[in-house]
């Protein structure tokens, strides 16, 4: 189902996720744990925060917390958010209820997969800003980034009128602005995420599909351009330096994380 997604860094640990399952491996990448759970499929990115592991289920919309050892111990759904129906003027789809969702034979995508939530960041106020990569709308498609306040609270703070395909990544800045890869328009936006302000285009790209973002030392952002790398300064956007992954274009980037060291 489609190799590597997801990958993330943190306590000595890199996880990668496939589409069912998260890999737990120490910095020599000696396999250390396997996380799976049955209603966790076609799993996007992944992110550690206090020793918590964050999985976008976008199989079912859902962004599941887990601890190291697999237990489920929280689970984010829009649906429960009463303006996500108002807002986009759809209902719920099907409800998943005992079906595995690692068995794709077990239920219909079109109805489980309704609002493809596919990213999340946190802000360093708390928040958390969660991708609707892809809302099907009565015959199209948007995209729309929701913050879900610390102390409570949920509204749209940015939303994109067509996704002919998914949005995706959204990264945190220390100024408070988020970065969201735009990749219907190929390009990354800046977005101020308290005030609703317009998207800025930070990096836009001629081709490919922007995928996969990090944030890396001394203020450079790394994100994915189909089968390649882009490196750039938010200071100096036009000096972007690209390393070249792979010559078949059909290779893509799905998720990034640094390294330290």
């Amino acid at each position: 189902m489609r190799g590597s997604r997801g990958i993330a860094v943190g306590d000595g640990e890199i996880l990668v996720a496939n589409y069912d399952t998260v890999f737990r491996y120490d910095l020599s990448w000696r396999l250390l744990a396997a996380i799976s759970h049955p209603q966790c499929a076609d799993i996007h990115e992944i992110a550690l925060r206090d020793g918590r592991l964050w999985v976008a289920s976008t199989r079912n919309d859902r962004l599941m917390e887990f601890d190291l050892d697999g237990r489920l111990t929280d689970c984010l759904n829009p649906w429960d958010m009463d303006f996500i129906e108002d807002a986009f003027g759809i209902r719920r789809g099907q409800e998943v209820g005992a079906n595995d969702l690692r068995d794709p034979r077990t239920h219909d995508k079109a109805q489980t997969d309704r609002l493809h939530l596919n990213s999340f960041a946190f802000a360093s106020s708390g928040d958390l800003i969660v991708s609707l990569g892809q809302v099907r709308v009565n015959g199209h498609c948007e995209s729309a980034l929701v913050r879900v306040g610390a102390a409570g609270g949920a509204e749209i703070v940015h939303r994109r009128p067509a996704a002919p395909v998914p949005s995706h990544n959204v990264l945190a800045l220390p100024d408070g602005r988020m970065l969201h890869s735009d990749s219907a328009n190929r390009q990354v936006i800046a977005i101020g995420v308290r005030t609703s302000s317009c998207a800025e285009s930070i990096v836009s790209t001629p081709y490919g599909y922007t995928r996969g973002m990090c944030r890396l030392d001394g203020g450079r952002i790394a994100v994915g351009v189909q089968n390649e790398v882009w490196l750039f300064s938010l200071d100096e956007r036009d000096d972007i330096q690209r390393i070249r992954l792979s010559d078949d274009p059909r290779e893509s980037v799905h998720s990034i994380a640094a390294l330290d060291g």
